[in-house]
């Protein structure tokens, strides 16, 4: 899996996890329609059979970061 997601540089960190899911990747892409290719590209070779995403709106807290200004 680490193989497959290293190819992808819209990939920009990703963990091994307990339960259902085997990995959660966090990724950045211009837009949804990248999303919905970089999806598609993980899809392709059947290692990645089933996906779930979530699009992060704004940051609610940071603790421990100085902010501007």
């Amino acid at each position: 899996m680490a193989k497959t997601l290293r190819r992808h540089p819209e990939v920009v960190e990703a963990w091994s996890v307990t339960g259902e899911a085997d990995a959660i990747a966090r990724v950045r892409t211009e837009d949804n329609a990248g999303l919905e290719r970089l999806i598609m590209e993980l899809q392709r070779n059947g290692l990645v059979v089933r996906t779930r995403s979530q699009v992060v709106m704004s940051r609610l807290v940071q603790h421990g970061a100085v902010e501007p200004g």
